[in-house]
């Protein structure tokens, strides 16, 4: 047995920069309010901004420069209304406030002898001009439009300046890109096929509701979820603020939804037989057959049988004070084969099972005015059976499981008006066992014969997985403070983050029974 444990304090005071990985989960919105007749700014205006994504309203007095300033607001679309005695009512529909952005809304005034009011849909320039980081924001309903993969991962793709690995390993999301530092790299397995690519880049950073997720043994995605839990990701890949650490990938940031004050939900099912993917072009990967020749730019997987289904139920216990968050999916990959004559003298046929189970939950209180508390739980599970490999004998084949997961404590006060304090505790969680499919097996064994003379494969092989079982496990407990003021038109941050980090690795041949 093998154990690490390692436990560090890394405390950062500074302005403008908070602690490294602590991730960016609110936006802002900037207001300016014109008198469209004189064409001068208007103070003392009252704006009021609502939002599905948002507990209560929230309002504002243009100040002299006529700007009214929203900050600490979720990632969603807000409705914007000024009004004022003897002006028409001003409302801006669908103001987009993104992850770390600061949204600008020009709202025109005009005077009024009669109560009327004048709906527009909102108009806001693309380009955050406040702040030096590119970054792509993505939401839910523009991924269901693209053909990208059902994975937080893949939505990365979206972002300009990464770099694609097509077809590696045939895996269902096998790209995953680098930022603008030009590493090509693959999470979720090696490049190339027969294990001689490289294993890729270990730069990148995956952060879900300010927690950390990005693995302990593999530096990279580890963890699956429903993209439907997904308020917004905001993709970043060059000028990274110094607060998220990392290196030179690209740094995806991940808030979930809340709920709401009207209960929803959703149910879908994905279903894919094998045959329509060799049917529609695709082609068969055999992980046992390196094929230098094959068009990496031609679609190319394992040949299953896919189903993928998932729900979300969410919405008030209390409107306006407690709002509540569920998610599910289960997914389930399988195929059956034939093994090899060199694997099985009657060609045996197998079944290869892929399955994975994950739950998120999140609870969002207002406690008063000016606190808010938020809990939120993830677990995701996933278990292998068996070989994609037709020559490995059946009684030989692995059985592999992963437990990983993530809770979070996240509380919130407004001290006044432009300053904020927040602590967060977190802990992330994760675990793999590998031992043979066949516990009953045995040993694993063989008869060795004068060359020319062996038999058939099962007269001389037996036994189970030849391997060596393992039983690892690693965590990262995070707790961190951190402080913001906005100040016209400048924000100074400062916080100190704590993260513990323990890692258990174990093998043993004697496991594998």
């Amino acid at each position: 047995m093998k154990k690490l444990m390692r436990i560090s304090l890394i405390m950062v005071c500074a302005f403008l920069v908070t602690i490294m990985v602590n991730a960016a989960e609110k936006g802002s919105l900037r207001v300016k309010v014109i008198d469209m007749e004189q064409g001068t700014v208007m103070s003392g205006v009252p704006v009021t901004i609502s939002s599905p994504a948002m507990m209560g309203t929230k309002v504002s007095i243009s100040n002299p420069d006529g700007e009214a300033k929203f900050v600490n607001l979720t990632p969603a679309l807000y409705d914007v209304k000024a009004e004022l005695q003897g002006f028409k009512t001003m409302v801006s529909k669908g103001v987009r406030v993104s992850l770390d952005a600061e949204a600008v809304v020009h709202l025109k005034m005009e005077t009024t002898q009669i109560e009327e009011t004048i709906t527009v849909n909102a108009d806001v320039p693309e380009v955050d001009t406040t702040k030096a980081t590119i970054a792509e924001y993505v939401q839910h309903e523009v991924v269901e439009s693209l053909p990208v993969a059902r994975d937080f991962v893949g939505y990365l793709q979206l972002a300009a300046g990464v770099n694609m690995i097509p077809n590696s390993q045939g895996r269902d999301t096998p790209q995953d890109p680098a930022g603008k530092g030009g590493m090509n790299y693959n999470d979720r397995g090696t490049q190339g096929t027969g294990g001689t690519g490289k294993r890729g880049s270990r730069d990148n950073l995956y952060l879900l509701d300010g927690m950390n997720i990005t693995g302990l043994a593999s530096q990279t995605a580890s963890l699956s979820f429903n993209n439907e839990v997904i308020q917004e990701q905001e993709l970043m890949t060059s000028g990274v603020p110094a607060e998220y650490g990392g290196g030179k990938g690209v740094v995806g940031n991940v808030v979930t939804k809340s709920g709401g004050n009207k209960l929803s939900g959703s149910v879908n099912l994905y279903l894919q037989p094998k045959g329509l993917f060799l049917g529609y072009g695709g082609k068969e990967y055999d992980a046992a057959v390196a094929d230098p020749t094959r068009d990496e730019t031609k679609l190319q997987g394992y040949k299953d049988n896919k189903y993928d289904t998932a729900f979300t139920l969410g919405g008030p216990i209390m409107k306006d004070k407690f709002w509540f968050f569920l998610s599910g999916q289960y997914r389930n990959d399988k195929n059956k084969f034939n093994l090899s004559r060199s694997a099985s003298s009657t060609q045996e046929e197998v079944e290869f099972l892929d399955k994975r189970l994950g739950l998120f939950g999140k609870a969002s209180f207002k406690l008063s005015t000016n606190d808010s508390f938020t809990l939120t739980y993830f677990i995701d599970d996933q278990t292998t059976e068996g070989e994609r490999d037709k020559n490995i004998i059946k009684t030989q084949q692995r059985k592999q499981e992963y437990n990983n997961g993530v809770y979070s404590l996240y509380y919130q006060r407004v001290l006044s008006e432009n300053l904020l304090v927040d602590f967060r505790y977190g802990h992330y969680w994760w675990s793999w066992k590998r031992a043979s499919r066949y516990s009953d097996a045995g040993v694993p064994d063989a008869v060795l014969y004068r060359a020319g003379t062996y038999p058939n494969i099962d007269q001389y092989t037996f036994g189970g997985y030849t391997g060596t079982a393992r039983d690892d496990k690693n965590t990262r407990d995070q707790f961190s403070a951190n402080l913001e003021w906005f100040t016209g038109s400048m924000r100074f941050k400062a916080g100190a983050m704590y993260v513990r980090i323990t890692s258990t690795m174990n093998s043993d041949r004697s496991l594998i029974h």
